[in-house]
């Protein structure tokens, strides 16, 4: 499964990941363990390759939504002032913004990174950090980013009534949230570090 969540399909990518979610259900200390053991090896780079690529298109997304809103003129969140054509072009734009709330394979890889350090398991914490290899990814940092770029949407979202956007935010704090339990020093020194506070 961990192979083919960089298949070229999205389809194959998605099938993994919704079949890791189900082995790390339930705080699956063996499957954890497996995995560590697993993802150690700079040869499972691209597992951490295709997580950081997939957060990373949704953090564009969301920036190239908020660039177009500011250059309209309109905040995300204002819509007191908007004639009722910039409403629909905000709201045709909105719906493609919400596609990333409704994307199965960004929130199920959320999912599965926060099943992965659940119950601080600390060697596969520690890999949201930092991986062996010639590349590594910062998956702690990405959804910190991620977060960042998402929270300016969030009232539009509660405006909008569309709990998507919503849910994503909860998973990716719920992720953050195990990533750093146990307490996980280096990926709180990270959080600590960043602009969620």
């Amino acid at each position: 499964a961990v192979q083919l969540t960089s298949h070229t399909s999205k389809a194959v990518q998605l099938a993994a990941v919704e079949l890791l979610v189900t082995l790390l259900q339930g705080g699956n200390r063996r499957v954890q363990e497996s995995l560590g053991l697993l993802l150690r090896s700079p040869k499972q780079q691209n597992f951490f390759k295709t997580l950081d690529a997939t957060f990373e298109a949704a953090i564009l997304l969301i920036s190239d939504f908020r660039a177009l809103m500011a250059a309209r003129g309109i905040a995300a969140d204002d819509s007191h002032s908007m004639t009722s054509g910039d409403q629909h072009e905000q709201s045709e734009d909105y719906k493609r913004l919400t596609g990333i709330g409704r994307q199965s394979l960004l929130l199920l890889s959320l999912r599965v990174l926060q099943l992965m350090c659940r119950g601080r398991c600390r060697a596969l914490q520690n890999l949201m950090l930092k991986q062996a290899g010639a590349s590594s990814y910062n998956l702690v940092g990405k959804c910190l980013r991620l977060f960042a770029a998402l929270e300016p949407v969030l009232s539009d979202a509660l405006r909008h009534r569309d709990a998507s956007l919503v849910l994503l935010a909860v998973q990716l704090l719920d992720t953050i949230r195990d990533m750093c339990g146990g307490p996980n020093l280096r990926n709180q020194k990270e959080v600590i570090s960043s602009d969620l506070f």
